[in-house]
């Protein structure tokens, strides 16, 4: 190989690798941008979460009413319900 030959070589490697680089670039760009957008979905997501949450009426805990033994039961029976 000659100097010219080198020089050709190295000139086409560089440039590819620089091409490679680039296009690398591009994609880390555009990632960016996608991870941004996905920041600000989940963003908007959570406001979503947060007022429809804010505006359920608040709930009620069900409480189960006392015993009472009918007409014509023992109340001591009623323990074993």
């Amino acid at each position: 190989m000659n100097v010219e030959e080198f020089r050709l070589r190295s000139r086409a490697t560089l440039e590819a690798t620089l091409n490679q680089l680039q296009a690398a670039m591009l994609l880390v760009t555009e990632l960016e941008a996608q991870i941004t957008d996905a920041g600000r979905t989940v963003q908007q997501l959570t406001q979503v979460v947060e007022e429809f949450i804010n505006t359920q009426p608040p709930e009620v805990p069900f409480e189960t009413p006392p015993y009472e033994p009918e007409e014509g039961e023992d109340s001591i029976d009623s323990s074993n319900r």
